[in-house]
């Protein structure tokens, strides 16, 4: 194969510096293209994508859908309607021994979870605007927030609310390069 390439570059009189400008120019066109439309070889962890995943269902409940996988909650912020019960289905795709529990240590809520789906109920209490929830060992965190309409109120960002989240010993990346198992550590994230 190789020698048919320097055949056909051979009868096409293409020299090697010309390979070399044209192998230059597609890699940055590769590389401008991806940046340009959106593209990112970063992964932002627990990252707040969007808040359409909360829905009302005929029994008055709010339906929040999340997924879990190695990166973590996603997405991690919900906005909720004040006085309507939550019905909160986890769709675990991926866990670490960090995240195989979750809970709301303010309501007393502590599950463990399965691969597949996992289903929590809970109503708010009165008086509370934000109700925080996280990992069994407080390492991958996320949030409910209140709101009189269940919606997010304008002028506020995701991002600004996810900044506002505490910061377990993983970074929020557990079996990340942050995370002590990776570096030889315990902190519990260990991939299984």
């Amino acid at each position: 194969m190789l020698n048919k390439l320097k055949k056909i570059i051979k009868k096409a009189g293409i020299s090697k510096l010309k390979i070399v400008y044209i192998s230059v120019a597609l890699i940055i066109f590769a590389l401008s293209f991806f940046a340009f439309s959106g593209f990112s070889l970063a992964k932002f962890v627990n990252s707040v994508e969007s808040d359409n995943s909360v829905s009302t269902n005929q029994n008055d409940f709010q339906e929040v859908v999340m997924d879990l996988t190695y990166d973590g909650y996603n997405p991690n912020v919900f906005y909720i309607r004040r006085g309507a019960s939550v019905r909160w289905n986890i769709n675990v795709k991926q866990m670490t021994g960090c995240t195989n529990e979750i809970m709301i240590e303010s309501l007393g809520i502590r599950k463990n979870l399965e691969v597949g789906k996992n289903i929590i109920e809970f109503s708010a209490p009165d008086g509370v605007d934000e109700i925080k929830f996280s990992c069994g060992m407080k390492m991958v965190w996320g949030k409910f927030v209140i709101t009189e309409n269940g919606t997010r109120p304008i002028g506020s960002t995701s991002v600004n609310e996810a900044n506002n989240l505490p910061n377990g010993g993983c970074n929020g990346s557990c079996g990340g390069s942050s995370c002590g198992a990776a570096k030889g550590g315990s902190c519990g994230c260990g991939k299984h």
